[in-house]
């Protein structure tokens, strides 16, 4: 997964909120969507599209947006940097022929128990076996009041040795990747990764058909996001004056760093381009990341 790889291969040492939200693991037969509209169809081999959200959905106790974003790493983001917020594949993949792989959603129920569903169907990875020889099929489901998260998987003939990352990323992370939860392991009995952020590792086999894996937020409230907030005003870094500063590293959304200060507020921005950036501040209380438009 090309956004946990950058925080991984960048050290991030990010501390996490205790409030987190549960997981569980069922099996429920899969169909695929019915009536549902077809966003990318055709032999294509990448893809990056939107799709407006039809209720508010609350993701790690903030308002997600208006909109959802859709790549071809099997993931969804929650804006256009496209950073793979929610991910229940994590792999590179591909067409396998026209008429045969299809990108869709639909929304069921009526308010305020409607359902967002996007299905992933009989989608290739980074393999070049023929036909559907190498294809699974899965859906992610956004519950609109209860704010839960599903992911859903279907039929498959995956062929372990033609994905890029060895195995499947099934994760969610909030919007500065300080909270997560990532799935791991053995896809029948998977450990639950909270806290090691550093050490995100794969599902060690494509999920069953009829898996489904839930998200569920804490109830009524949702997941308090931390009351620290970085601010930039005229090229300086402003925390609480409790709070020390030991380093400043300021990242693109590639992971490349671009600004590093130590034991200072002082940092200079006005070299950057307009547009967005990660802002990682390590002090003496612990690490504060936030992604911020400069």
């Amino acid at each position: 997964m090309k956004k946990i790889i950058f925080l991984i291969a960048a050290g991030f040492a990010l501390s996490v909120n205790a409030q987190n939200y549960s997981f569980s693991k069922s099996n429920e037969a899969y169909f695929s969507l019915s009536g549902a509209t077809n966003i990318v169809i055709g032999d294509w081999t990448e893809f990056e599209k939107s799709i407006k959200m039809p209720f508010t959905f609350k993701y790690w106790g903030g308002n997600l947006g208006d909109s959802i974003f859709l790549n071809d790493w099997g993931s969804l983001s929650i804006d256009k940097t496209y950073g793979e917020e929610i991910t229940f594949l994590g792999e590179e993949m591909s067409s396998r022929g026209v008429g045969k792989s299809f990108i869709n959603y639909l929304v069921s129920g009526t308010s305020p128990n409607r359902i967002f569903k996007v299905e992933y169907k009989n989608i290739g990875f980074d393999g070049n076996l023929p036909s559907l020889e190498d294809s699974a099929s899965v859906q992610c489901w956004l519950y609109e009041t209860s704010n839960i998260i599903e992911f859903r998987y279907g039929p498959n003939r995956v062929q372990t040795d033609t994905w890029l990352d060895n195995g499947t990323y099934v994760s969610i992370y909030n919007s500065n990747f300080t909270k997560f939860i990532s799935v791991e392991g053995d896809p029948l009995n998977p450990t639950i990764n909270k806290t090691e952020i550093s050490n995100v590792k794969s599902v060690t086999g494509m999920p069953m058909n009829g898996t489904v894996y839930k998200f569920t937020p804490p109830s009524n409230t949702g997941i308090i996001e931390p009351t620290v907030k970085i601010r930039v005003i005229n090229n300086k870094v402003s925390l609480p004056a409790s709070m020390v500063i030991n380093s400043i590293n300021i990242y693109n959304t590639s992971g490349q760093l671009l600004q590093s200060a130590i034991n200072t507020e002082e940092i200079n921005l006005s070299n950057l381009n307009h547009g967005i950036y990660f802002i990682v501040i390590s002090t003496n209380d612990g690490i504060i990341s936030e992604k911020k438009f400069l």
